[in-house]
């Protein structure tokens, strides 16, 4: 007899599986679309908020740096 894939859900009810892709969104990084760097991750174009996270909301919502969007609007606008 043929054994049919298991999913991954089995076995799992709505609430966990609701957690579980949250958790992984959550987790999973956001790349700055100027300079291609983990914006969740500290380093020279990170900003450290009063929450002690090296991104805001902003950030997120937007893929980028306040930085390298600065420098890009900087550059656009030819200063």
């Amino acid at each position: 007899m043929v054994r049919r894939n298991q999913s991954a859900w089995t076995g799992m009810n709505f609430h966990q599986i609701m957690m579980q892709q949250a958790m992984q969104q959550a987790n999973s990084p956001v790349y700055c679309r100027y300079c291609g760097q983990d914006i969740k991750q500290p380093g020279r174009n990170s900003t450290q908020t009063d929450s002690g996270r090296w991104y805001d909301d902003w950030e997120l919502r937007y893929n980028a740096h306040h930085k390298c969007h600065a420098a890009h609007l900087a550059q656009q606008r030819g200063y």
